[in-house]
């Protein structure tokens, strides 16, 4: 019993040592920087043995929620965090921590907001392209400040850009960025879209190029802690996705209007309805042109000389015969 005891324990301790070995390896390849707090700040990886940031373009609403994630904020909802200051060193205001530069990692993590870690979301190299603005993070936000956020935008200018969720043709549409006037503690808007119309689906895919566009569809909702923007996005009557009629959510989800097309399903190829009605419209096209040919040489052959055995018709006045000026008769053999 003593031996089975011992080894019992050997292996729980062993057990114990392996989870505080992943525990100290995920908490310690991502960190916070600079931040007015303790959950947020510019995000900082260290997947290579180098402290590098992430291109603040790299970031949208799922690598928002997955980085929280991984840093240990599992409550309130995940945001967009930016300090301009940062970028002008002449302008910086006093920090916890130094004014210490990181290069920026120039990938993308392509996340659908599930994964524990960003190292375990998808990666795309995108090493070729520039970037000098750090992209952070603003973790654990309350639903009374998240509505506080959600009233400024309502009630002041905000221009929203839209994108596909995991950059592929089919997917959630993300809002992933809000710029609006106004200070706030430097969070921004971050989200998803519960209902969008086809007009909407099919401006959103040209943005994503797809040149065909596409259609509005239903997906699975993102859970709770990456909040819902809008509530609607109305594009009928509207030649571009900046001018669409956009109704704001009030609490960050979809509660009033319930969740219906909140994703687009993007054209990869010309639709079958489409091709049909091209080949229609060609081989339309290819019968009118025939037909005109042949009528022309029809007109050509027979509108102008008469075949010489056509009968020269004549009038008969009082038992005269009159002919027509300038024609001769024809007299028929019979």
């Amino acid at each position: 019993m003593e031996v089975r005891a011992c080894w019992i324990s050997q292996v729980a301790c062993l057990v114990l040592c392996i989870m505080c070995m992943e525990s100290y390896a995920f908490d310690s390849s991502i960190r916070l920087h600079a931040g007015f707090s303790e959950n947020e700040g510019f995000v900082l990886v260290n997947m290579t043995g180098v402290w590098q940031a992430i291109c603040k373009n790299d970031l949208d609403p799922f690598n928002i929620l997955v980085a929280c994630r991984q840093l240990g904020f599992t409550e309130g909802y995940a945001l967009k965090w930016e300090d301009s200051d940062y970028q002008y060193p002449s302008s910086w205001r006093p920090q916890n921590e130094s004014k210490e530069r990181f290069p920026i990692r120039r990938t993308k993590f392509i996340c659908n907001g599930s994964e524990p870690s960003l190292s375990s979301c998808q990666v795309s190299d995108k090493s070729d392209d520039y970037c000098s603005i750090y992209g952070g993070v603003a973790c654990n936000i309350s639903a009374a400040e998240l509505t506080t956020l959600l009233d400024s935008v309502r009630y002041s200018y905000a221009s929203l850009t839209y994108d596909i969720s995991n950059g592929i043709a089919e997917g959630l549409v993300l809002v992933t960025e809000i710029f609006k006037y106004g200070d706030h503690d430097h969070k921004t808007l971050v989200g998803g879209i519960c209902n969008l119309d086809d007009r909407a689906a099919m401006l959103v895919c040209k943005r994503r190029g797809y040149p065909n566009g596409g259609k509005a569809a239903a997906f699975p909702s993102p859970e709770r802690t990456m909040p819902m923007v809008l509530n609607e996005l109305d594009c009928v009557h509207s030649d571009t996705l900046s001018s669409c009629r956009k109704v704001f959510s009030l609490e960050g989800n979809c509660s009033q209007a319930g969740v219906m097309n909140n994703g687009v399903q993007c054209y990869t190829s010309l639709r079958p309805s489409v091709i049909g009605a091209l080949s229609f419209v060609a081989q339309a096209s290819i019968i009118i042109v025939v037909a005109g040919i042949c009528g022309i040489c029809w007109v050509q052959r027979h509108g102008k000389n008469p075949p010489a055995d056509r009968r020269q018709i004549y009038l008969t006045v009082s038992g005269n015969e009159v002919y027509p000026p300038g024609q001769a008769t024809y007299q028929s053999s019979s």
